[in-house]
């Protein structure tokens, strides 16, 4: 809820970012092999997420929110 606030875009987009960042499996490469599984945690990532949930988000935070909800969208299909 903090971060829809915050980013003042639409639930369903801060829903499905989180989703596809959080839990979501994919086929991934890791380590040379396809492997399904969750995304690896990434420092920048959390740090917008971070400023997402404090209230004090960057521009580039928002944007990152659009790019991972259409992402999910992607590649769920």
């Amino acid at each position: 809820m903090k971060i829809f606030k915050s980013s003042k875009i639409s639930k369903t987009i801060v829903s499905s970012s989180l989703k596809h960042v959080l839990d979501s499996k994919y086929d991934l490469i890791y380590d040379g092999e396809i492997k399904h599984m969750n995304f690896v945690p990434d420092y920048d990532m959390a740090e917008s997420a971070k400023r997402l949930r404090i209230g004090n988000p960057l521009k580039h935070d928002i944007i990152t929110l659009k790019h991972e909800a259409l992402e999910a969208d992607l590649m769920d299909k």
